[in-house]
């Protein structure tokens, strides 16, 4: 009887430490975060030297132009607010540029020349 009862006792004393473990949460580091929305992918037009792009849907976005052969930065915005972009290059250098869209940490890039 007793050896059933100390085995009942002990059964149970690793019942409770179990239940009292601390298990460690994994915090993804930036470039691991999983995006808990999903945007469609926005579309860019050009007319000229003028460039329209439409997000889909109101959104925080940075839009960034590059000059191809230089590196250089022709435009560069913040845009909060908004679904649809419209800027002007007039004046740029003729040439090829990319078109850098970040809408809330999604990145998108497009080429396109002048």
């Amino acid at each position: 009887m007793e050896k059933s009862l100390l085995f009942i006792l002990f059964c149970c004393m690793g019942f409770v430490a179990k239940a009292q473990t601390i298990e460690e949460i994994k915090i993804l580091d930036a470039n691991e975060i999983v995006p808990v929305c999903i945007f469609d992918a926005p579309t860019a037009y050009q007319n000229g030297t003028t460039i329209n792009i439409r997000l889909g849907e109101t959104a925080t976005s940075t839009v960034t132009v590059i000059n191809k052969e230089t590196g250089e930065p022709a435009y560069s915005m913040i845009y909060a607010g908004t679904d649809n972009i419209l800027f002007d290059l007039k004046g740029k250098a003729k040439g090829t540029y990319t078109l850098l869209i970040n809408i809330e940490g999604m990145k998108y890039t497009g080429e396109f020349t002048l």
